[in-house]
């Protein structure tokens, strides 16, 4: 079996694991990075995500728009709950010591 040489490809797009996978990751990454805490920012995401996914796909008219728009929603819910459970399931309990300004790469969306 051979070992992937990349882990997201043009073929990620045209999936929803593939586009949640790119919301998730990019998402967290703005955040951690440039402390976008903001949940519209993993909206932007998953429509950005959405419509290149559409136009590598030749298929970005307006009937599609509007399909690729609620793709978009359901990509964006999709990795915002994985988001919620990823914090859930690393986040410690009692008194964090963290400071005011540190986000976690798993923290809530939310």
């Amino acid at each position: 079996m051979e070992i992937p040489s990349e882990f997201f490809t043009i073929g990620s797009f045209a999936t929803l694991a593939g586009l949640t996978g790119i919301t998730f990751v990019v998402t967290n990454t703005l955040r951690v990075a440039f402390g976008f805490v903001k949940a519209w920012v993993g909206l932007v995401v998953a429509l950005a995500a959405t419509f290149a996914g559409q136009s590598l796909a030749g298929q970005l008219d307006m009937p599609s728009a509007l399909v690729g728009f609620c793709n978009a929603c359901l990509v964006f819910l999709t990795a915002c709950g994985s988001a919620q459970v990823a914090s859930a399931a690393t986040s410690r309990p009692g008194p964090q010591s963290l400071d005011a300004d540190e986000v976690r790469f798993f923290s809530s969306w939310i």
